[in-house]
């Protein structure tokens, strides 16, 4: 018998599914979804109203819950993307509608130039000169000189065309052109670029002009925020590679100087023995196969000893470990701890499983998908002899003896 239940467990057996999604109905059938979304036809789940309608069927997807933020799916029946019905939806605001009233799109992509796109209108209205021509461009976006496309504002005189007229890199236009925030504009006022490309130390400069690697204006330029000055100060780099062990940095290897690397100050970086060293904090160990400091310090029993693990992890019992909860007494070693401690007899038979898992009779953890709404609720499958809580809208449970 209890092989028999450890297998139902296991495999979610048809019969333990019918019971929880006939539970799901039913909870769900008396639900009355908020204002900003909308019913499934079966009466199994809530979803947004800009799901509606929005060209992405989901008949083949199993309906979860109530909750909409749980899938971006859809309805599992399919309801929501019902021709008739769509040809009566109001699109949901800053959303379109095709010409064939079947589909609402994002409006900013209406006009964007990319004609029978997948997120696009299928009969391709979206692009439709008639359309365009009158079309305002949302927020944070240009229309070319033709008025039949709108493009990225961030994309308006940076050296690429992207207007089909070519309106957006016209030497009048760019040179009277303002550049986004975060962008920088080159010498000869008609490129912008980002400000992080300036003095970046790349000999094939971004500006056309090459004014943004000018040694004149290196010397002068104050790095952008998470980017360092290198010591000759013609160069920036990102944070990141500072004292990383890699001479992929400054040209003149300031990066990696014995008197740069001896704080870690910078980005939870931590410091290797030998003060010549510094490594992310995450990969402190991370039990890889090789160590990330050059003197291996960072996988020495006392550095993992001493090491904290994150919010949803779990330190392995030898203490060089740190591994995601939902990892442990679930049954497999395969993303485990090397040292097998997650799943051992005696942490499983006190581990407490997590929100949405149930607990099983040899003490392992599987997740169960539960109903919105439903909470200190038990509910009892007798022919199984399994009890479950649902807490919090997750299922935990235990199997009885």
């Amino acid at each position: 018998m209890l092989f028999t239940v450890l297998q139902c467990l296991f495999s979610m057996s048809v019969d333990v599914v019918l019971f929880l999604s006939e539970a799901r109905v039913k909870t769900c059938s008396n639900v009355d979804c908020p204002e900003n979304q909308w019913k499934c036809a079966d009466n199994t789940k809530c979803i947004t109203k800009s799901q509606v309608c929005d060209g992405h069927s989901s008949s083949l997807v199993e309906c979860r819950d109530c909750d909409p933020s749980s899938s971006i799916s859809g309805c599992s029946d399919g309801s929501d993307e019902w021709p008739e019905m769509c040809e009566n939806w109001t699109c949901s605001r800053g959303w379109w509608k095709c010409a064939h009233n079947t589909k609402c799109i994002p409006e900013d992509q209406v006009c964007d130039g990319y004609s029978f796109s997948l997120f696009g209108c299928s009969d391709g209205s979206d692009e439709w000169p008639e359309i365009c021509v009158k079309w305002n461009c949302r927020e944070g976006r240009w229309k070319c000189a033709d008025n039949l496309k709108c493009i990225s504002e961030s994309g308006v005189c940076d050296g690429k065309t992207s207007c089909n007229d070519g309106s957006d890199e016209s030497v009048g236009r760019c040179e009277k052109w303002n550049c986004t925030v975060g962008q920088w504009k080159c010498g000869d006022n008609r490129q912008c670029i980002r400000e992080s490309q300036v003095c970046d130390g790349f000999s094939s400069t971004q500006c056309s002009d090459g004014s943004d690697e000018w040694l004149q204006r290196c010397e002068k330029w104050n790095c952008s925020e998470g980017r360092w000055k290198c010591a000759d100060h013609l160069q920036c780099i990102s944070e990141s590679n500072v004292c990383d062990g890699y001479l992929n940095g400054c040209s003149d290897g300031s990066d990696e100087w014995p008197e740069t690397c001896r704080n870690c100050t910078m980005n939870d970086l931590w410091k290797c023995a030998d003060n010549q060293q510094c490594i992310k904090e995450s990969e402190v160990c991370d039990a890889s196969s090789y160590a990330r400091c050059n003197d291996g310090s960072d996988e020495l029993l006392e550095a993992c000893q001493n090491k904290k693990c994150l919010d949803g992890e779990w330190k392995c019992a030898d203490s060089r470990q740190c591994i995601p909860k939902v990892d442990v007494c679930d049954g497999s070693t395969k993303f485990g701890c090397d040292d097998g401690s997650d799943e051992s007899s005696e942490i499983c038979e006190r581990y407490t499983c997590m929100i949405g898992h149930i607990k099983c009779a040899d003490h392992t953890c599987i997740e169960v998908s539960s109903p919105a709404g439903s909470q200190h609720k038990k509910i009892n499958v007798q022919q199984y002899s399994v009890h479950v809580h649902l807490v919090d809208s997750g299922w935990q449970g235990a199997l009885a003896d």
